[in-house]
């Protein structure tokens, strides 16, 4: 078999592997380990039924603004999406055209994006095996394999379609009518925008490198036109429904935030917040980039970050990327190829940007801080610098290769396929048994349901549930406040307890947090035990 057939057949076998294993990243395809897929799956549900993305409330209260589940806010008492509207939208005409479709659609945009990537490299670099070998290395990273079995999270859609834009830009796959490329591209840019529209920055900068090389380098002003004409078609109705949800075309649930029914009456909450010191931002970058980034920059948080996350996680891919970049600076030959010029303008531009700005945040998605998690925030947002690694990668294999097989072909082949082979073992040992892998979530999501599903025999319809994180799988069944230790909790409590039961499932509470709420508040409640329910304890709370 040719190293061609040898790498196709590698594919196609990833490709059940794929479709084998995501399902076990959901549950019935309800019950999900995250606020974010819940909102998704929740607002696409309500998507298919009413044609827009609006929730009502489980239950009717004065005070409903303020219940509601994260990654939800409220406007005029309808809960609405703290996200971008694109992917519940694509998921909601999925459940609309096939009722439950929506499980399919993360994994479905995966696997094409990674035969339009292969694809796309093959037209760039006229190099068939070369296309093949470097969307093989993309299927096995961690981040994107991870996150396209994370069935209801935008992040691999989003890539998805900026994979596709740039597929149809250079690869022309559309014969027949050569302008619909450029329209399909404006299409599938805007989609990608509306999916993750925080990406606009590096996004519009690669948009206007490349309009501008159209209209200098090959003076073409017809193809650019029909792209830009097509993003605006595409944003007219996506802009509509911002306007329809948030009020605004341009505002996002971000930047929504729920009016507070409850009167403070003076009450300051005596809880004490630690923050992290060590990661304010210090030194000169601080003061330069501190007006220019959103969130403020980092310089050691941005260093911490990327080397936890960018390298150390997975180092196998890395370290096959790094390679691939020490073969072009040494060899002079591979630093004349202009498509390497551009990909390394392409990953500069992502990395000036994706780097400083999500590296200075400090996210602690798991339970213990300390770990480095496929599951953590950074490993999604940095999706797109995997991306752009992965050919460099690829690169990196096929010169090691020749390099140890002396230019023997057959050598050669064999000497890709075990370097290939040890990327799947490694990225599958770390997706299905690492912290946060398959094997953990799906114990997780089936914890999930046995709790839920206790916890609903246990309290009443119109109960209201005080939770920290399991808001995830238990709204919209009953109506939730998170989390506990906060002010407004504390204030919102003896209120609703005169309209409603009302109940706390979390951790089970220690005698000091017991001693806390019963005597130490300005508004002392009653809380007895109800259950404990695995590793965790349903409370209820009672007038004093």
């Amino acid at each position: 078999m040719s190293k061609l057939g040898i790498l196709r057949t590698l594919f196609v076998a990833l490709v059940f592997l794929y479709g084998a294993l995501f399902f076990s990243m959901s549950i019935g395809a309800t019950t999900v380990n995250s606020p974010d897929a819940n909102a998704n799956i929740l607002f696409a549900k309500a998507i298919a039924e009413t044609g827009l993305p609006l929730i009502e409330q489980p239950i009717d209260s004065e005070y409903n603004p303020i219940l509601l589940p994260r990654s939800m806010t409220s406007i005029n008492g309808v809960l609405v999406p703290v996200t971008f509207l694109g992917f519940p939208v694509l998921l909601g005409i999925a459940e609309a055209i096939v009722p439950g479709g929506a499980i399919a659609v993360t994994p479905i945009l995966a696997l094409l994006a990674l035969f339009a990537f292969g694809a796309l490299i093959e037209t760039l670099f006229s190099n068939r095996s070369f296309g093949v070998l470097s969307a093989l290395l993309l299927a096995l990273h961690p981040a994107f394999w991870y996150y396209g079995m994370r069935v209801y999270m935008h992040n691999v859609p989003f890539v998805a379609f900026g994979i596709f834009s740039a597929w149809f830009l250079f690869a022309r796959p559309v014969r027949v009518k050569d302008w619909l490329n450029d329209a399909l591209a404006g299409f599938t840019f805007a989609v990608a925008a509306w999916i993750r529209t925080s990406e606009l920055p590096w996004m519009l900068a690669l948009l206007v490198i490349y309009i501008a090389y159209r209209l200098i380098k090959r003076k073409d002003w017809m193809g650019p036109a029909i792209m830009i004409s097509s993003i605006v078609i595409a944003a007219i109705p996506m802009l509509g429904m911002q306007t329809t949800v948030y009020g605004s075309p341009f505002t996002l649930g971000y930047q929504v935030s729920p009016e507070n029914p409850i009167v403070y009456d003076g009450y300051i909450d005596e809880l004490a917040y630690l923050e992290d010191i060590a990661d304010a931002p210090s030194g000169f970058l601080s003061r330069v980039l501190d007006p220019i980034l959103p969130f403020g920059f980092s310089e050691k948080a941005v260093l911490r970050h990327s080397t936890q996350y960018l390298f150390f996680l997975y180092p196998w891919m890395s370290v096959l990327a790094l390679v691939g970049i020490v073969f072009i600076l040494i060899e002079k030959k591979a630093r004349s190829i202009p498509q390497l010029k551009w990909l390394a303008l392409a990953l500069g531009i992502v990395s000036a940007w994706l780097i400083p700005v999500y590296g200075s945040w400090v996210f602690n998605d798991n339970p213990d801080p300390t770990l480095s998690t496929l599951g953590n925030s950074y490993v999604r947002y940095w999706l797109p610098i995997f991306i752009l690694l992965t050919p460099l990668a690829a690169h990196g294999v096929e010169r090691m290769a020749n390099a140890l097989s002396n230019e023997k072909q057959r050598l050669k082949v064999i000497l890709v396929g075990l370097m290939v082979f040890a990327c799947y073992i490694a990225s599958a040992s770390l997706i299905i048994y690492g912290p946060d892998g398959v094997g953990q979530t799906y114990g997780a999501l089936t914890s999930f349901e046995e709790k839920r599903d206790r916890i609903l025999e246990l309290t009443e319809e119109d109960a209201l549930l005080v939770v920290d994180s399991s808001d995830k799988y238990l709204f919209p069944h009953r109506a939730v406040r998170t989390p506990l230790r906060d002010s407004t909790t504390y204030l919102l409590i003896p209120k609703m307890i005169q309209e409603r039961p009302v109940y706390y499932f979390g951790i089970s509470l220690p005698e000091e947090d017991l001693a806390y709420l019963e005597t130490d508040l300005v508004y002392p409640l009653q809380i007895d035990l109800v259950e404990t329910i695995r590793d965790e304890s349903l409370y209820k709370f009672y007038a004093p």
